[in-house]
């Protein structure tokens, strides 16, 4: 039996790279077979980056659709991994309805109102069995998106959950249900490569997209807490390293208000880079400051694992998967609001012992529990016990 891991986005998407990529690779080195099929890396010319795949026209997700049944169909009897329901997994439901493949269905986001499935209706009734209403830019309508999602849920031979509220939701129509989070690659973050760094100066850190709303948001937030102790802490420096749709109204904020008074922006590096990039950091924060946000409480943050698989302290939201993850005033600190927020990132400025103290049990807490081999362990248990049944 193979596991075949489908995958969306690239490799340089956290959850392709971590939840197809090195999840197929840690079976593999437990002795079960496994390939990779990712849309953006395997079926689409290299011109096209990420964000494009976002904007791709139905009559290109019907040619990549074509492409991957034609390298799904050899592959009869075989485990589908299925990771994240947009619209390339159109392909392998049909498959698996047809009795040809099985499949596992992973779900890391929470996808109603951002997913992008077929933007015609018709052809998401066509390939999903259900109506699929979409906005003008293809973004699935939330309640349907939910349908759906239930729908192949409740068919799949179990579901991998990256967050608690994830697994609340699959588990209410299939039994099969398991928390696996995104975890990290310790091996690559927590390397011995020696980078230069100026031990006077005690640097912040954000990463990741600003890819609409939400995330602009949550920016403005973090902005508004460095500013205020920048007032009051000249040594302080804010790393912001990512790309998105939305970055350059980042960067318009940064320059017109905070006239990027100790604050940086990176645009985007290779995923192999970010962790020397990292070694260089001396604070990671990931605010998610809209709590009632579905998408939001299903967030397992890739950044939160990388900052602590590098032995970082983090302050963070009390939201999503944050509050499993960090035991406030451990191995980091959690913050309700904007001044609890501020208040935590000034005890890490001030207080040395502190922050080495956090680093240590953020570490510890990443090698015990959100490892790339812990997790895989899981996983490979998870697949065994299913196998039983097949």
């Amino acid at each position: 039996m193979k596991i075949i891991f489908i995958g969306y986005s690239g490799y340089n998407m956290p959850h392709a790279r971590v939840r197809c990529y090195n999840f197929a690779s840690v079976l593999k080195e437990k002795g079960i077979d496994t390939d990779v099929l990712s849309y953006k890396d395997h079926l689409l010319p290299s011109r096209y980056d990420e964000e494009m795949m976002y904007g791709i026209t139905d009559k290109r997700k019907i040619q990549l659709s074509i492409k991957a049944l034609l390298r799904l169909l050899p592959e009869k009897g075989n485990i589908f991994y299925i990771q994240k329901i947009l619209f390339h997994s159109a392909i392998p439901f049909i498959l698996s309805k047809m009795g040809r493949n099985r499949y596992i269905l992973d779900c890391d986001d929470w996808d109603g109102a951002h997913g992008v499935l077929f933007k015609s209706e018709a052809l998401n009734r066509l390939f999903f069995g259900m109506e699929g209403r979409t906005d003008r830019y293809g973004n699935i309508n939330e309640a349907d998106y939910e349908k759906i999602l239930l729908h192949y849920a409740k068919s799949a031979i179990c579901c991998i959950a990256a967050s608690h509220t994830l697994k609340d939701i699959l588990s209410s129509v299939n039994k099969r249900t398991y928390y696996l989070p995104t975890g990290v690659d310790i091996k690559k973050f927590n390397n011995n490569t020696p980078v230069e760094k100026d031990d006077e100066t005690i640097t912040f850190c954000w990463t990741g997209l600003v890819w609409g709303d939400v995330i602009f948001d949550n920016l403005l937030f973090l902005l508004h807490c460095f500013s205020v102790l920048k007032r009051k802490y000249k040594n302080i420096h804010l790393k912001i390293l990512g790309g998105g749709q939305y970055m350059h109204r980042i960067k318009e904020v940064v320059s017109l208000i905070f006239n990027y008074e100790g604050i940086e922006i990176i645009d985007t590096i290779p995923p192999d880079e970010v962790p020397n990039f990292l070694k260089k950091v001396d604070i990671g924060v990931v605010p998610l400051v809209q709590k009632d946000d579905r998408w939001i409480n299903s967030k397992s943050p890739t950044k939160l694992f990388e900052f602590m698989a590098c032995g970082m302290p983090v302050v963070a939201s009390r939201a999503g998967e944050n509050k499993y993850v960090i035991e406030d005033g451990k191995n980091g600190f959690l913050a309700e609001n904007r001044e609890e927020f501020i208040r935590k990132m000034e005890l890490l400025i001030i207080d040395r012992d502190l922050r080495k103290e956090m680093s240590e049990n953020a570490l510890k807490t990443i090698k015990e529990k959100y490892s790339l081999n812990i997790l895989g362990d899981k996983l490979y248990d998870i697949i065994m016990d299913i196998q039983k049944e097949l």
